[in-house]
C-alpha cells in the first residue's frame, strides 16, 4: 500500500492529478445520469418564470422577480435557452466536473493525502453527485460558492489587492442566487485577518466591500425603479421568520398579540370566505392549528391585496415576532432539531419512472364530503390566490367555479394574454428525462448513502482533527465551513429543512473534515 502511495503521490501534486480527478467525475456523473437521469429541480417553473420575465423592464409578475435573485434564473436559462434541454445537461456536467476539481485543487494546499480523501468523498458521496441531475439553483449555489472558495483561498495563500478585487467579484454571483446566501458578504472583513501589513489589510477589505456593495446597490436601486420597492430582494417579511413560525413550528395564532389578532381578522373575512375554503370546511380552528404551504401562499397575497404592495408584508413579520416571545422555547427548540437534520440528513432520488405513486389521502372529511382529496398532503387542492401574480396594481385575481377549478381574471385583456404566452414560454423551457433511469440500483445507492458520512460528521472530524493534530494553515477551510454554516443557518430561519439546501456545501464541510484528519501537519 504504500509502494502504490508513494507512485501515487507525485502524479497527485501535479497537473496529471487534476486531470486525472476530472475525467473521474467525467466517469461518475455518466454513469448516475444512466441512474438517475437530469430532470427539473426544486422550484424549477419559478425560475424559469423569472428567466422568461427579467428581460422585460415592466415585468408581468414583479413579486417573483423581487423573490427569486437574478443569477439562478440567468444561468438555468440561457444554456436550455441557446441550446435546449441538452444545452442543459452539458452545462449541469461541466457543473460537476468543475467543482469537484476545483476542490480537489483546494484541497491539495492540505497535502496530497488531503486533495484525494476530498475527491474520493465528493465522487462517492450520492448525496452530492444526485444534486447534479436536478437542473436547479441549488445546481447555481454550488458552483458560485465553489468560485468563491477558490478566490478566496488564493487571496489568504498570497494576499494582494488583485486577489482581493477578485475574491470580491466571486462573492457577487453567491449573494444573487438565493436570498439566504446574502450572508456571505460577511467575508469582505476576513482581509482584516491576512498575514500582511495593516495598510495592505484595509486596502483589501475596503475594496472588496466596494466591489461587492456596487452591484448590490444597483440591483436595489434597479428594484425600486421597476417594481416599486427598493429592496435587494423581497419576501423578507412572508418568510423571515414567517414561515418557519407558522409552517414548521405551528406557533401562530390569534391570541399571541395584537399584530396577529389584526391579520387573523383579515384571514376570517377576506380569506376564509373564499372558495375553496368554504367548500373544504376550512375554519379560524384549522387555518391556524393545521397550517399548509398553500394556507401561507394565501397569506402572502392576502396581505399584499389587502394592506397594500408598500407594506411588504410587514404585518406577517409582526405576527411571527410576537408568535416567538410567546413561545420562544418551541421557536428554539425546533430551530436546533432542525438544523440538526439539516447537517445530517442525505439527499436521496428516485429516477422517474419510481415516481408514479399516487398520494395517499390526508383529508378523509373532504373524501367524505364527495370532493377530490387535495395532493400532497394538502388540506385545500390550491392556494385561492397565487402570490406569485401579486402586483402594485392588484391587477390579476383568480376567480373559483367550484370548488376545484378557478382561472386568473383581470380587467387588462392584455395582461391576461402576456400571462397565456409566459405559460407557453415557460412550457417551452421544460427539461424531460431522456430515460425512466434504473430504479432498482437507485434504491441500493439511496440505501448506501444513508450510511455515507454526513455534514455533520466531517465538521465534527474536522474540529477534534485541528484541535488535536494541529495541521498547517487550517483557517481558509474553517472560515469556508463557518460561511457555509451560515448560509444553512440562515435558510433554516425562514424554510423547514431541505437536503439541497446542504448538499450545494458539502465540499467546504469534507475540506474541513479532511484537513483535520489528514492535512499536512505545522
Amino acid at each position: 500500500m504504500r509502494e502504490l502511495w508513494s507512485r501515487l503521490r507525485p502524479h497527485v501534486e501535479t497537473r496529471r492529478g487534476t486531470t486525472s480527478v476530472a475525467l473521474a467525475a467525467l466517469a461518475v456523473h455518466g454513469i448516475q445520469t444512466v441512474i438517475w437521469p437530469v430532470v427539473p429541480g426544486r422550484d424549477y417553473v419559478t425560475y424559469m418564470r423569472v428567466y422568461a420575465e427579467m428581460w422585460n423592464w415592466h415585468s408581468l409578475i414583479p413579486w417573483e422577480m423581487m423573490w427569486r435573485m437574478p443569477v439562478a434564473p440567468a444561468v438555468l436559462g440561457i444554456p436550455l435557452d441557446l441550446f435546449g434541454p441538452w444545452g442543459a445537461r452539458i452545462a449541469i456536467t461541466a457543473g460537476f466536473v468543475a467543482v469537484v476539481t476545483v476542490w480537489f485543487s483546494i484541497a491539495r494546499r492540505y497535502g496530497p493525502a488531503c486533495a484525494v480523501a476530498v475527491a474520493a468523498a465528493l465522487l462517492l458521496t450520492p448525496s452530492f453527485g444526485l444534486l447534479f441531475h436536478r437542473y436547479s439553483s441549488d445546481v447555481v449555489t454550488a458552483v458560485a460558492f465553489t468560485l468563491l472558495a477558490l478566490a478566496f483561498v488564493r487571496l489568504w495563500e498570497h494576499p494582494s489587492t488583485r486577489r482581493a478585487a477578485v475574491a470580491g467579484l466571486a462573492l457577487i454571483p453567491v449573494a444573487l442566487t438565493r436570498p439566504a446566501n446574502q450572508v456571505v458578504v460577511a467575508i469582505v472583513l476576513t482581509p482584516l485577518l491576512l498575514a500582511t501589513t495593516r495598510a495592505e489589510r484595509l486596502r483589501s477589505a475596503a475594496l472588496m466591500a466596494t466591489i461587492v456593495i456596487v452591484p448590490l446597490g444597483t440591483w436595489t436601486i434597479l428594484n425600486g425603479a421597476r417594481f416599486d420597492d427598493r429592496a435587494l430582494s423581497r419576501g423578507g417579511g412572508a418568510w423571515l421568520p414567517f414561515y418557519r413560525a407558522y409552517v414548521t413550528d405551528g406557533i401562530i395564532s390569534p391570541e399571541n398579540g395584537p399584530e396577529s389578532r389584526r391579520l387573523a381578522e383579515l384571514v376570517r373575512t377576506k380569506l376564509l370566505v373564499r372558495e375553496p375554503y368554504r367548500s373544504y370546511g376550512i375554519d379560524e380552528t384549522r387555518f391556524w392549528g393545521e397550517p399548509t404551504t398553500r394556507f401561507h401562499e394565501d397569506l402572502v397575497g392576502l396581505t399584499d391585496r389587502e394592506l397594500g404592495w408598500d407594506d411588504r408584508n410587514a404585518i406577517m413579520r409582526s405576527a411571527a415576532i410576537e408568535a416567538i416571545r410567546r413561545h420562544p422555547g418551541t421557536f428554539v427548540k425546533g430551530y436546533v432539531r432542525t438544523f440538526f437534520d439539516q447537517l445530517t440528513d442525505p439527499f436521496q432520488l428516485d429516477p422517474p419512472a419510481a415516481r408514479d405513486e399516487p398520494d395517499e389521502p390526508l383529508t378523509p372529511s373532504a373524501e367524505a364530503d364527495g370532493l377530490p382529496v387535495p395532493s400532497e398532503g394538502g388540506s385545500i387542492p390550491a392556494a385561492s390566490f397565487s402570490y406569485w401574480l401579486s402586483r402594485p396594481d392588484n391587477a390579476f385575481d383568480e376567480v373559483w367555479t367550484s370548488p376545484t377549478e378557478h382561472h386568473v381574471v383581470s380587467s387588462d385583456p392584455a395582461l391576461l394574454r402576456r400571462l397565456a404566452a409566459l405559460e407557453r414560454r415557460v412550457a417551452e423551457l421544460g427539461i424531460e428525462p431522456t430515460h425512466g433511469g434504473a430504479a432498482g440500483v437507485a434504491r441500493w445507492v439511496n440505501r448506501a448513502s444513508l450510511v455515507l458520512p454526513p455534514a455533520l460528521f466531517w465538521i465534527l472530524a474536522g474540529i477534534v482533527g485541528i484541535l488535536v493534530r494541529r495541521p498547517a494553515r487550517p483557517w481558509p477551510a474553517v472560515v469556508l465551513a463557518g460561511v457555509a454554516l451560515a448560509i444553512i443557518a440562515a435558510t433554516l430561519a425562514s424554510v423547514p429543512p431541505l437536503p439541497e439546501f446542504a448538499a450545494p456545501l458539502l465540499p467546504a464541510f469534507v475540506l474541513v473534515g479532511c484537513v483535520g484528519l489528514l492535512g499536512r501537519r505545522a
